[in-house]
């Protein structure tokens, strides 16, 4: 049996994660969730992410300013 790991799986886990990840701050990113609607979100007091809804997300925002 293969197990994979989270990080395989393009799950993050917790803001450091996710603030890694996007390289911002956590305001930045939280002020993202709020104003933009940024794919994260608390469950069970830890905050989580995934990197292929991230990718889903930066391109709708990318194709909001191309109209």
């Amino acid at each position: 049996m293969v197990t994979r790991t989270a990080a395989q799986d393009g799950a993050l886990q917790g803001m450091k994660e996710i603030c890694r990840y996007m390289g911002k701050s956590e305001n930045t990113i939280l002020r993202l969730i709020r104003e933009k609607e940024f794919p994260a979100q608390k469950i069970a007091g830890e905050w989580v992410s995934d990197i292929i809804v991230i990718a889903y997300w930066r391109k709708n925002i990318i194709m909001q300013y191309k109209k």
